[in-house]
């Protein structure tokens, strides 16, 4: 069974676009398309499960930092490999862009035939809000490789925690905003609140009565990967302009198509900050 988390309402658009652009990886198909998920044996699972939970090694956390802090900011920012581990069959790996302002951190599972099974983006906006890394971006499609979308999370947290424990970087929580259900229940399984009153009271709203609300899928014409459930509030919904954007319909679900910049403004589509403070 392959798991997709899914995106969240991205903030910048044109960078996830140029950090997309300078992946040769193909688009990660959504868990509504098929996929062919590599098969390993009991011994293979059991080596890769081993070898992705080891703690990152001094050296690897100081390696991948010092790579980090020399990256200088780009109009057109190349990918930087920081990290690689061969998992046996599967590669972990752990990249890094600097667009303007924004520092970004990527953590990926690949494996030898270049599918993209897991993947993991921080931003981190270094002058304005250095404290706070935000995550524009998951996706985990690890079900029969034995390591769950917690594990590849609680993954990439543990780098950031020793970034904080080694005093590498500032290192305060970690902040998403997500319009799906899934991913926000999920999230919050995994230590993360609901970070403001506005928040909170859209939440109540969606769990006290779910009639006033719908579920579409966003696929978006930018040329990023995407095409997840999102939740819109039905009484906010302006009709006309989302009949002009549908394509089709997926198990009776509608289904529209528009850009990163109109799925931002979409009226009605329900956003939640959550966020996860570090010790």
């Amino acid at each position: 069974m392959a798991i997709s988390l899914g995106f969240v309402i991205i903030k910048a658009d044109y960078f996830l676009q140029t950090v997309y652009n300078n992946f040769e990886n193909s688009p990660v198909p959504s868990e509504n398309e098929d996929e062919e998920t590599p098969h390993f044996s009991e011994v293979e699972l059991e080596q890769i499960k081993t070898e992705f939970a080891k703690p990152f090694s001094d050296e690897e956390v100081d390696s991948v930092w010092k790579s980090l802090s020399q990256l200088r900011p780009s109009a057109y920012p190349p990918k930087k490999e920081l990290l690689h581990r061969d998992l046996g069959g599967l590669d972990y790996k752990i990249y890094a862009t600097h667009f303007g302002e924004t520092r970004c951190l990527i953590f990926q599972l690949l494996t030898e035939d270049h599918q993209k099974p897991a993947e993991i983006i921080f931003e981190q906006d270094i002058y304005n809000k250095p404290g706070v890394w935000e995550m524009p971006h998951r996706i985990v499609r690890t079900g029969e490789l034995g390591i769950s979308g917690t594990d590849f999370l609680q993954k990439a947290e543990e780098y950031l925690q020793e970034l904080k424990e080694k005093k590498f970087d500032k290192v305060d929580s970690i902040e998403v905003d997500s319009s799906q259900a899934k991913v926000i229940n999920w999230l919050i399984k995994n230590g993360y609140e609901v970070a403001d009153e506005e928040s909170k009271q859209k939440l109540e709203d969606y769990k006290n009565n779910p009639e006033d609300f719908e579920e579409i899928f966003i696929d978006n014409e930018d040329g990023v990967p995407e095409k997840d459930l999102f939740l819109i509030k039905k009484s906010e919904i302006d009709y006309q302009a989302l009949e002009k954007s549908t394509i089709g319909q997926v198990d009776g679900i509608r289904e529209i198509q528009v850009s990163l910049y109109t799925m931002k403004t979409l009226s009605g589509i329900v956003r939640i900050h959550l966020q996860k403070t570090f010790k």
